[in-house]
This record gives structure tokens, C-alpha cells and sequence, in this order.
């Protein structure tokens, strides 16, 4: 009797902690295309956060994260629970393509809730 109420009591547990660690992610998907809409791989996505996105002064550098597009143009970003508010259980992150001189040639701001799978595009001009 004491050996299933400590199974039924780790398996509990184990699905506890599998349904928080689940919520506290969430996925960006960031298509890059260029100006007639053709996906463009092997493009360096870089996700900036609120605490390192500066209009003026960013450099792929300072990016928390840089993942490189696929052959369909997509740089899949996962997004840790780090990067959320306590509180509201939001982020706001900054996704940009730059140019070979680090030059910003697009950027998008995205508020992602925890557990959510958003997407957005980019154009490489």
C-alpha cells in the first residue's frame, strides 16, 4: 500500500513539474525575406531584450540570443523563463537583421506570454 502512494505521489509530482516547466517557455518564429518576399537563409536573427535594446547604439554583440535562419528563412527562438516578468508573465524582446557592417537593416518589438508561440517577419532590403 505504501509503495503505490509514493508512486502515485512521484508521478504527480513529475507531471507538476512538466506542466510548469512547459508554461515558462514560449517560441518566436522570425521569418526573414527579402524586399519580393523570398525567404532568405542563412540570415543571423539577433533577440535583444528590453535591458540590452538601444535605438541608436545596438550591435548584433549585444544580442542575448543569435540563431540563423533555415532554408524556409526561419530562426525559431526559444524563449526561456528568464527572460519573463514575474508578475505578468510577459516579455518584450526585440528581434533585428543587420548588414555586414552591423548595420540594422529591420527590427520588430513582440510582447510574448509565457507558454505562447508567436511568429513575425523581417525584410532584408
Amino acid at each position: 500500500m505504501k509503495k503505490y502512494l509514493i508512486i502515485i505521489m512521484v508521478a504527480v509530482l513529475g507531471m507538476t513539474m512538466t506542466s510548469c516547466l512547459t508554461k515558462t517557455k514560449a517560441t518566436v518564429d522570425v521569418q526573414v525575406v527579402d524586399i519580393l518576399g523570398v525567404p532568405q537563409d542563412g540570415q543571423v536573427v539577433c533577440m535583444f531584450t528590453n535591458d540590452d535594446w538601444d535605438e541608436y547604439t545596438r550591435v548584433p554583440a549585444d544580442a542575448s540570443k543569435r540563431v540563423v535562419t533555415d532554408a524556409n528563412g526561419v530562426a525559431s527562438f526559444n524563449i526561456q523563463g528568464i527572460y519573463f516578468d514575474v508578475l505578468d508573465k510577459t516579455a518584450t524582446l526585440y528581434f533585428a537583421i543587420f548588414d555586414g557592417d552591423d548595420k540594422c537593416v529591420d527590427y520588430k518589438a513582440i510582447t510574448v506570454r509565457q507558454g505562447d508561440k508567436e511568429s513575425l517577419k523581417l525584410t532584408k532590403k
